[in-house]
């Protein structure tokens, strides 16, 4: 299967946005010193078909754009953290009700998929993990639930006031954890072209409502230009 990146972020979102607030972009000056970058999910139960359960073509397709973020974060002595979602025994009680509104059939997929033993959860062979990365387990959407993932922690550690985030689902855990990082009094930066969801209408509708609401929605360039010009050394996208 082809991978295929969704079509850019269309004016019919982004100008709704700047007829409210008078801007697109509200982060635009964030400091790097005080960012990190948050990879939600890129496993491959998310992104092979090979594996049986929800692959979404248009996150893989936006690998390249976050190996070139890890690494431009890397150069500016940032964190890089990537998140992978978990299904533990606990869970099929302690969060049953997700589980009831999947079925048996997605149920059972979503928890072999997910199980640390089986090969979809690993991160995917293809993303430029390297050893100075921190890889943190997450047992709901967002990775900023209480008592579900030790992110809250490792960044209040760090001194982060900026989470810029990338992976999959835009419309599910991105969105949800860009949410709960806004209630946290983060800012938040969702990088349009380095997210992807099952279908083009998910995704921008999912970055429109976070547009509006929650995260500056950004493409890498920006991104990556900012980084450039605060005087951090990091490669230009391609």
């Amino acid at each position: 299967m082809e991978d295929r990146a969704h079509p850019p972020l269309p004016e019919s979102v982004r100008a709704p946005i700047e007829a409210r607030y008078g801007r697109r972009h509200v982060h635009t000056d964030f400091n790097p010193a005080r960012a990190a970058l948050v990879v939600v999910d890129m496993q491959r139960a998310f992104l092979r078909p090979s594996i049986g359960y929800v692959p979404c073509e248009a996150a893989r397709a936006a690998i390249p754009i976050i190996n070139r973020l890890a690494a431009a974060f890397r150069d500016a002595g940032q964190p890089v953290f990537w998140l992978q979602n978990i299904h533990d025994p606990a869970m099929q009680s302690g969060w049953s009700n997700m589980y009831a509104t999947h079925g048996p059939t997605a149920a059972t997929r979503r928890a072999q998929a997910l199980s640390p033993a089986s090969p979809g959860f690993a991160l995917d062979d293809a993303l430029d993990v390297d050893l100075s990365d921190q890889v943190l387990v997450k047992r709901r959407y967002s990775a900023f639930f209480p008592n579900t993932c030790d992110l809250p922690e490792k960044l209040r550690a760090s001194g982060i006031e900026t989470v810029v985030l990338a992976g999959t689902t835009t419309d599910v855990c991105v969105e949800s954890t860009a949410r709960d990082a806004m209630m946290h009094n983060y800012r938040v930066i969702v990088v349009e072209d380095a997210t992807g969801a099952l279908t083009d209408a998910a995704h921008h509708n999912a970055l429109g409502v976070m547009a509006m609401h929650f995260a500056d929605v950004m493409p890498a360039e920006m991104v990556l230009g900012r980084l450039r010009n605060s005087g951090t050394h990091c490669g230009a996208a391609a």
